[in-house]
């Protein structure tokens, strides 16, 4: 019960600071840019802009989000309240979870990707790895350069390993 309370607390942290409504703005961007492409191109183009931004905009929002608690002063109360670290963890990064999945979700739908349970699967998973990422990262930073400068390996090491993963995948298909 405390685990679903602060996943929907989180969420009322999201739209209050304007990330979900960042999400919409990027999501109607992505569905204009895949309007603009050849038909018969969408459902591929939509696949990679979906694992490539979709997913990793949790990264990039969670440091935000952790970054902004940090600067509430909000991680002091944390240590005298019952959360267990599991929980927080997981309310953080379940709404990230679920947003981005929607988003793919949306954008797949629109763009005709066929494949939309394993779309649903692989982005709800990514955008939880990354989420896991960013608030790793933003965990042990201050500032939000130092955010930006510390997460480009995290970023390198996720992407060329979902390529690999990738052409392996297909290689035995």
């Amino acid at each position: 019960m405390r685990l679903k309370s602060m996943v929907l607390h989180e969420f009322r942290f999201l739209m209050k600071y304007g990330i979900i409504a960042i999400y919409v703005i990027f999501t109607l961007v992505y569905l204009g840019f895949l309007s603009a492409i050849p038909k018969s191109a969408r459902p591929v183009t939509a696949v990679i802009l979906i694992f490539t931004d979709t997913a990793a905009m949790g990264l990039f929002f969670m440091g935000a989000v952790i970054l902004l608690e940090k600067s509430q002063r909000i991680e002091s109360s944390l240590g005298v309240s019952p959360v267990k670290i599991s929980e927080y963890i997981l309310a953080k990064c379940v709404p990230m979870m679920i947003i981005g999945t929607i988003v793919a979700l949306v954008i797949g739908i629109t763009a005709g990707v066929a494949t939309l349970p394993s779309l649903v699967s692989g982005v709800g998973l990514s955008s939880f790895v990354f989420s896991l990422c960013g608030l790793f990262v933003a965990s042990n930073i201050r500032t939000l350069n130092g955010f930006m400068i510390a997460v480009v390996p995290f970023e390198i090491f996720l992407y060329v390993f979902g390529l690999l993963l990738h052409s392996f995948c297909v290689k035995r298909l």
